[in-house]
């Protein structure tokens, strides 16, 4: 133990002696007090051990509980959140532990005495210095775990801003959905419909106000909330990202802009919850000048402060995100003030299209009418180079700032609970009011803040080089995932016709109506028991075969696209079945087509997939393994890898490259692989099928209460 009798010049303090003194009270051994009163009711251990295992069981299965809805609703940033919270909660644990051991060893005592000695004079209490340290620990324990609730809140909330990212992504300018570019810009009153059956489908639009995002400050302010405005700008922003002057965008056909976003998305509110030291320094400079300020201020003035400094805190809030939204306005493209310029400059470039005009199987016309007498010339951006009010950075830190506060703010009401008595009903309505700001900033402005953030970084130069490169071969894994289940579909109905299942024969004359409504039911039930990915994929894969965009696909357009892989010259028919794709259009209309519309919506496409993948997973390996003898040749139990890339590359048409294909192998595998055994084969394909390995055993854990219905049908 250091010398702390003698100070630093010679001779002996009183201070030292003060010091010695409070050492030698706590000569006993830390936890000797701790273990005579186990010794005198030892079920009072049992008891403390009990509770402290049972809550940490309980957080634990939360925690868990938590992580695995995130994943299955492939949610990845609810986990980068828990893990970046808990790193900072196993710090405050840490430090908690050496407070605990300096406060019951007598070092904080010993000091204290010595530097606060003319102010413990004045209090019985000796031990002040050291409760303090414990309460003033639990005080920013307790604003850890106010940030980690409000950070999981504010993930939620978000959720719903990817979903309208994604909404917007693949958005068609064309078609007779109410969600069409098309639909809302004549809701908008931007365009009217004008009949003349020689124009395609019946009539032209007719421009009838031009679009602007507004001439003035107050009419931006007043178009913020509006729905179109924030698409229109929102795919103005995207387009000039991926197709703009001097962009080299080679995997434009499989990058997915909005998924982009959501991971810069994840990363700001993961930034949340990362508190910097910087931002710790700025708050302790606050929290000081207003202790100094309050000190010994009634409670009614403490709680009318915390009010007024949170909806202070909120309004600063709401002025950030117009701000914010005025420097994007500047920085985003102009478009076409005729709506029709629009539809035209958007027109074919969300992923589906994309996907169709790549693969040649997209006609010259996909679903627009009559455009009447508008010039085609005024079809494209104008790049502005608008001024920069605050850089990206500055927002992205000035947003953590007001997180970290409102957090704080919380905290203190919390604390102001357990700290003083509210006696008025003025003291009872503004400590409501002061609670009510905070659900107002989580679910409505941090929301908007966080997005316009998010679409800022993404404008001009600001481009996250390696988010974009994982986004490339994520939209890769994804095209070849959907090409995989429409090969399967084409096997399945394959073996289907050779185990004489009576929908899949020539003609159907023994698949009756109630038979398709029965396969139709069952088929929505195993779609719904998928996990998300799956049910996301499935999805996509209609929106693409949808080019008309009215919901519903004739047996000539799902044709069209399973030509692509019985063209290609890896697809053999067998002798006893042959499966081109006329017929397999065909027998997939009839299986679940209870209406005998000869149509399918997507409920039904759902339940077509679904009913194909659900199926006991032995079935669908032997249909992979069919698959697997369709590329190679006859009798080999293993491939080079190069030619499952060539597969690939003449199947899909889709701008995928034999290397792109190889890099996914890579990607599952973990090494090189120059030769692909059936086994490996089949289990990768069910990985990419499924989205994840842990979804092939979910699926097919919920066939089991329906196999027997499975195998009549």
């Amino acid at each position: 133990m250091p010398d702390l009798s003698t100070p630093h010049g010679n001779g002996t303090s009183t201070g030292g002696n003060v010091v010695i003194a409070t050492l030698n009270h706590h000569t006993d051994k830390v936890l000797a007090h701790f273990w005579h009163e186990v010794n005198l009711a030892p079920r009072i251990l049992v008891m403390e051990l009990s509770v402290v295992i049972l809550l940490s069981a309980l957080f634990e299965s939360w925690e868990h509980w938590l992580r695995h809805r995130a994943m299955h609703h492939g949610d990845k940033n609810t986990g980068k959140i828990l893990d970046a919270l808990f790193k900072e909660l196993a710090g405050l644990g840490f430090v908690a532990l050496l407070l605990y051991i300096l406060v019951q060893s007598g070092w904080v005592d010993a000091f204290s005495s010595r530097l606060f000695s003319d102010l413990l004079a004045h209090h019985v209490d000796s031990h002040m210095i050291a409760e303090n340290f414990e309460t003033v620990h639990m005080m920013i324990f307790l604003l850890m775990v106010v940030l980690l609730v409000q950070a999981l809140a504010i993930v939620h909330v978000a959720g719903s801003v990817t979903e309208l990212w994604s909404r917007y992504e693949k958005m068609r300018s064309y078609g007779t959905k109410t969600t069409s570019l098309e639909m809302l810009f004549l809701k908008g009153g931007y365009l009217q419909k004008t009949d003349d059956k020689a124009a395609p489908r019946g009539f032209t639009l007719d421009l009838k106000r031009p679009f602007t995002y507004g001439n003035s400050f107050t009419q931006r302010l007043h178009l913020r909330y509006d729905g179109l405005h924030k698409l229109v700008m929102w795919r103005a922003i995207r387009h000039e990202f991926l197709f703009g002057e001097g962009k080299d965008m080679e995997h434009a056909l499989v990058f997915n802009f909005a998924n982009y976003l959501k991971e810069k998305l994840g990363k700001s509110v993961q930034s949340l919850v990362e508190v910097e030291m910087w931002t710790w320094l700025v708050t302790i400079l606050i929290v000081l000048a207003l202790e100094y300020s309050l000190n010994n201020a009634p409670p009614a003035k403490i709680l009318a402060v915390a009010c007024a400094a949170l909806w202070g805190l909120l309004g600063v809030t709401v002025t950030l995100s117009i701000v914010l939204e005025e420097d994007t306005y500047w920085l985003t493209p102009q478009v076409p003030q005729d709506a029709r310029n629009i539809l035209e400059l958007f027109a074919a470039t969300n992923p589906m299209m994309l996907s169709r005009r790549q693969a040649g199987t997209l006609d010259s016309y996909w679903g627009q009418p009559g455009l009447g007498n508008y010039n085609p010339s005024f079809t494209k951006l104008l790049h502005r180079e608008g001024k920069q009010l605050l850089s990206p950075k500055t927002y992205q830190r000035i947003l953590e700032l007001l997180s970290f506060w409102q957090a704080l703010g919380v905290s203190a009401l919390i604390i102001l609970h357990y700290s003083a008595t509210l006696e008025t009903r003025m003291d009872y309505f503004l400590y409501s009011l002061a609670w009510l700001e905070w659900p107002i900033f989580i679910f409505k402005e941090v929301p908007i803040l966080l997005r316009r953030v998010t679409i800022r970084t993404s404008i001009a130069t600001q481009v996250d080089k390696h988010t974009l490169r994982k986004i490339v071969v994520d939209g890769q894994e994804s095209m070849m995932r959907d090409h995989i289940r429409v090969a399967h579909l084409l096997v399945f109905v394959q073996r289907s016709a050779e185990d004489g299942k009576a929908w899949a024969q020539c003609p159907a004359s023994q698949w009756t109506k109630a038979s398709a409504k029965a396969a139709y039911t069952l088929g929505l039930r195993k779609f719904a028991c998928l996990p998300f990915l799956q049910r996301r994929g499935i999805t996509r894969v209609f929106e693409t075969w949808d080019v008309e965009n009215d919901g519903s696909l004739t047996c000539e357009q799902i044709e069209k696209t399973l030509m692509r892989v019985t063209q290609s010259n890896f697809w053999r028919e067998s002798a006893a079945s042959p499966c081109n794709a006329t017929t397999a259009a065909s027998h997939l209309v009839s299986l679940v087509d209870y209406d005998c519309k000869k149509r399918l919506t997507l409920e039904k496409c759902e339940a077509l997939f679904a009913f194909a993948a659900s199926r006991p997973q032995e079935e669908v390996e032997e249909d992979l393994k069919v698959l697997f003898q369709m590329i190679g040749p006859n009798g080999q139990n293993q491939l080079p890898s190069a030619r499952i890339a060539e597969w690939f590359v003449q199947s899909i048409r889709s701008g995928l490259r034999e290397d792109d294909a190889a890099l996914l192998m890579y990607k599952y595998f973990g090494h090189p692989k120059i030769v692909v055994t059936e086994d490996e084969f089949i289990e990768w394909l069910m990985s990419v099928l499924t989205g994840k390995e842990s979804a092939v055993s979910h699926a097919h854990g919920h066939g089991h209460g329906a196999a027997h219905e499975l195998a009549h049908i």
